[in-house]
């Protein structure tokens, strides 16, 4: 989804599952006038909630329809300011990379109970780790993301809804593009791998198809979605000679990279 946010902004957002989408679109206005002027702030927590637009509206959150209280998603938001700043916020497991110079950067951490701080914060708050028959933990034996909106039966485990942040300036000369990416594709495919299949094509769309479709032929079974957002140097580091392997291993698939 884009987002035009003035004065000279557009916001980036990426959700995964759809029954708290829906209820978050309609009761949850998406803030991008005036307040995004607060990511000056130096507060991080502040800003990640205000690209979020969640600003004053927690306790809204606590008037949910039955059916979405075992439910939620990743939300994943990246604001471009003036052409040249870029600051994402992120909670779960949806990704934000960027395309230097032909080499991928992350701008996320995924939030799952493999990262040690995460894990402690869920057992601190009395919630447990289970894995599951392919050795995944998740929170309770349910939810494989420490962070999420929406889970409101896992906030008291320790499941939060705050978002990390990132700043970076962009170099345009150097900088090809950003794309967000859903668990479906980063699972299958790695940070680099993905930055080396959209230089092969010609335009974001191409991009977004032909990353999609990879990991569809990789295996992913998950929600695989993917935005692709060009920069000044797209096209400059496209490499012909790559190549990609179909007989890749579980292990080595994108998830761990």
């Amino acid at each position: 989804m884009l987002f035009l946010c003035p004065p000279l902004c557009c916001r980036f957002v990426m959700f995964e599952h759809n029954s708290w989408v829906n209820f978050l679109f309609a009761s949850v206005r998406v803030i991008c006038g005036r307040e995004l002027c607060l990511l000056s702030s130096s507060r991080p927590g502040a800003r990640g909630h205000y690209m979020l637009g969640f600003s004053g509206k927690r306790d809204q959150l606590n008037f949910v329809p039955a059916t979405v209280l075992t439910s939620g998603t990743t939300a994943t938001v990246a604001l471009l300011r003036d052409g040249i700043e870029l600051v994402v916020a992120s909670v779960g497991d949806s990704r934000a990379i960027l395309c230097r110079k032909g080499k991928s950067i992350k701008l996320t951490t995924d939030h799952t109970p493999e990262r040690k701080d995460e894990k402690e914060r869920i057992k601190k708050c009395g919630g447990f780790i289970a894995w599951n028959s392919l050795g995944q933990p998740h929170v309770n034996g349910r939810l494989a993301m420490t962070r999420s909106l929406g889970d409101l039966d896992l906030k008291s485990s320790g499941v939060i809804a705050e978002p990390e942040t990132k700043r970076i300036k962009l170099h345009h000369a150097s900088d090809s593009f950003l794309v967000l990416t859903t668990d479906g594709i980063n699972f299958m495919v790695n940070s680099q791998e993905i930055c080396d299949f959209v230089n092969q094509c010609h335009d974001p769309s191409e991009a977004a198809h032909a990353v999609t479709e990879q990991a569809i032929q990789y295996g992913a079974e998950d929600n695989s979605t993917i935005i692709v957002v060009p920069f000044g140097a797209w096209g400059k580091y496209k490499n012909s000679e790559i190549n990609f392997s179909f007989s890749r291993s579980f292990a080595s698939s994108g998830r761990w990279a």
